[in-house]
């Protein structure tokens, strides 16, 4: 059975996201999450982009190369999912304190994180 655009549960709530889309898959992606996408992102950095440039400047080489390259597996896998589905991950199994609001939302994350 596949997964629609817009599943919702029997409560019709959006459905959760798969299993795998988490912090133990993706650890360097949670910390970020975790660290700079909190509750209060908007109002210490500007927005989720500029939380990715912050932590970028703060990460070791390392550390920023491998939070990117996670986000690049993160992000092909959540292709198919609804924003609701992603935004779920993020806060619910990843410890983000922001969802994307719009797919625009995380593309812009990504290219920051990825230093474009």
């Amino acid at each position: 059975m596949s997964r629609a655009k817009n599943e919702e549960n029997a409560r019709g709530e959006p459905a959760a996201p798969p299993r795998g889309l988490d912090a133990g898959r993706f650890p360097a992606l949670a910390a970020f999450f975790r660290g700079y996408l909190h509750q209060d992102v908007a109002e210490e950095y500007g927005g989720a982009a500029a939380a990715a440039r912050a932590f970028r400047r703060d990460a070791s080489p390392a550390e920023a190369a491998q939070a990117a390259a996670e986000w690049g597996s993160f992000a092909r896998e959540v292709v198919a999912l609804s924003l609701a589905e992603i935004g779920r991950a993020m806060v619910e199994r990843m410890g983000s304190g922001w969802a994307p609001a719009s797919r625009r939302d995380l593309e812009r994350l990504g290219r920051a994180l990825g230093g474009r």
